[in-house]
């Protein structure tokens, strides 16, 4: 039996087949850094930001359709549509509103 407890003739992944999945994973990675960098240089903020240009790249990649599933993770997750109506440009001004 394997370590993991999955039998690889099934098919089935062990701990130790991570080569395949290391690669997926850092092209991810990758991914997401060129959608940092491209946000960062077309917002022109200020290297203090690039935290906020992480959230808002990870924020985007789930919910863009992915070429595999042709869905959103958002969608596969929620089962609905996903809504970006409310999305500006980032690095644009914007104004907190005190509502007491």
């Amino acid at each position: 039996m394997r370590p993991s407890g999955l039998d690889k003739s099934k098919g089935n992944k062990t701990l130790f087949d991570s080569s395949q999945d290391s690669d997926v994973v850092e092209r991810k990675d990758r991914s997401i850094i060129k959608m940092i960098l491209i946000l960062m240089i077309n917002s022109d903020l200020l290297m203090y930001f690039w935290v906020e240009a992480v959230n808002t790249a990870v924020y985007i990649k789930d919910r863009t359709k992915s070429a595999v599933r042709q869905r959103s993770p958002y969608k596969v997750q929620h089962e609905r549509k996903v809504n970006m109506w409310y999305m500006k440009k980032f690095g644009s001004i914007a104004y907190g509103l005190n509502k007491v």
